[in-house]
């Protein structure tokens, strides 16, 4: 960003919160911020499709069911994982799309980096084949 740049948007900020207050400006901000991590970004919507069809279980059922369908549950930790360790976005940007605490994020993620590293682990398999498409998904979409 240029300084130019830079010092328009301080000034713009400025002037809104001057005009709606701290509180609206803040809320503004993190409702921009969280439309910007929605599902329609191609990393999220290709990972969540990924590991819900490989698990057989439905996004919606990822991320709103109480069920605690191991399944539901492996997936939700797969997709954690992966947006951390490979698309690089921090565990409160995951809680914010995922729409669970930042803890329980931390956990799970924890979790399956453990399971990661025990080759004798069922879930090796797993592992390797998301591994291998999510390298694919990066090289046929430029992603680093």
């Amino acid at each position: 960003m240029s300084k130019n740049n830079a010092i328009i948007l301080f000034q713009e900020l400025l002037s809104t919160i001057e005009t709606i207050g701290v509180d609206e400006t803040t809320k503004a901000l993190s409702i921009a911020r969280k439309e910007t991590l929605s599902l329609q970004d191609k990393r999220i919507d290709y990972l969540v499709k990924m590991v819900c069809e490989s698990f057989n279980v439905s996004p919606d059922d990822v991320f709103t069911s109480k069920d605690r369908n191991t399944n539901r549950l492996f997936a939700y930790k797969f997709i954690v994982y992966y947006l951390y360790e490979a698309f690089d976005f921090s565990y409160p940007e995951i809680s914010l799309i995922t729409h669970k605490d930042v803890a329980w994020v931390y956990r799970c993620h924890k979790e399956l980096a453990k399971i990661s590293t025990d080759k004798k682990n069922s879930l090796q398999k797993k592992f390797v084949k998301f591994d291998l498409l999510i390298n694919e998904f990066k090289i046929t979409y430029n992603y680093e």
